[in-house]
């Protein structure tokens, strides 16, 4: 188990993070209504979750996309029109431009100012403008059909018609306007966590003796893994690169993977 959660009197034990926010999902929309345009269907139970749990997928894409491009431009990539069915042509094409480029600056973070230009270039064409600095951004079309955008555009799709400025998410007698449906998330997410502790163990030497036989020990409860040969080899060759004698091979793999860590246990 990773961590352990606490509401009430209530408590369990998820053992990743996979298994946290499946819980934290299931909560939020526990009773959750969203309501995207006035003149649209309440949202709730199920194709609310589908809704939410691809937003997560789309914060996934745009965690690992962002070492390369503005996580703004992802965003709004996954909040507007779709992209690639207007590629071809140009009108299309232009209009589309012009309306992600007004979302862009509509919603933009702190002094970014964006441009979307006119441009030969294939695909999408994006610069930045921050404190008089300006930095340019381009996705290929060959990119933007590439599986690491496929959760933007998904999202994109699902979103096409569905939501406006005045939708709305609440719980019983709480809500609050949502104009964007990150918005909706970060609510019904913040509300699953209402009143919630969770502690993350990094290890089983942080348990007590108690906690450690109800996670680990208990024959009933307990979850064995199956180790294979493959994972041998490749647990050995990571542990030769970290712990052996030559310097090289580790300072690489630092390198290398050093603004990957999410989690790091100093």
């Amino acid at each position: 188990p990773l961590y352990k959660v606490k509401k009430g009197k209530q408590e369990q034990y998820l053992k990743d993070d996979a298994a946290l926010n499946s819980y934290l999902l299931n909560i939020a929309v526990d009773g959750a209504s969203v309501w995207p345009a006035p003149d649209l269907p309440v949202l709730q139970g199920e194709p609310l979750a589908r809704l939410v749990l691809m937003h997560q997928d789309v914060e996934h894409a745009i965690e690992r996309l962002s070492r390369s491009y503005d996580p703004h431009v992802l965003t709004v990539l996954s909040e507007v029109e779709p992209i690639l069915p207007v590629l071809a042509d140009e009108a299309a094409r232009n209009q589309w431009r012009e309306m992600f480029e007004a979302r862009l600056n509509a919603t933009a973070p702190g002094a970014n100012r964006y441009v979307v230009p006119t441009s030969e270039v294939d695909g999408l064409f994006v610069i930045r403008y921050r404190h008089g600095l300006e930095h340019t951004y381009h996705v290929s079309h060959e990119q933007l059909e590439n599986a690491e955008f496929r959760p933007l555009h998904k999202l994109a799709q699902n979103l096409s018609g569905l939501w406006s400025d005045q939708a709305r998410v609440g719980r019983g007698e709480r809500s609050q306007s949502a104009p964007r449906f990150q918005d909706a998330v970060r609510w019904l997410m913040d509300e699953a966590r209402r009143g919630m502790t969770v502690q993350r163990y990094k290890g089983l030497g942080e348990m007590n003796p108690d906690q450690l036989w109800e996670t680990t020990m208990d024959p009933e409860t307990r979850r064995l893994l199956r180790v294979t040969a493959e994972d041998l080899v490749a647990a050995d060759d990571i542990f030769t690169t970290l712990m052996g004698d030559q310097v090289e091979p580790r300072r690489d793999f630092i390198e290398r993977n050093a603004l990957l860590v999410s989690n790091l246990d100093v």
